[in-house]
């Protein structure tokens, strides 16, 4: 089963804690909250929405599914 956690249950501010807590709980998915990514979020170029993806990842959370 693939589990995953939607990123608009935190702040921004908070993404390092909760990918931490994530980890540890063994949840390896994280829903993103496309308002958080921007303004417009369909306007951002294919670079900046791969750093998106990419911080995600480094945190050690794969990108599952977009809801907002």
């Amino acid at each position: 089963m693939r589990l995953s956690a939607s990123c608009i249950a935190w702040d921004a501010a908070d993404d390092e804690a909760a990918a931490a807590i994530l980890r540890a709980a063994g949840i390896a998915h994280v829903d993103l909250v496309p308002s958080r990514i921007a303004a417009d979020p369909l306007a951002q170029p294919a670079a900046g929405l791969a750093a998106v993806r990419d911080a995600w990842l480094r945190r050690g959370l794969e990108p599952l599914a977009m809801q907002g």
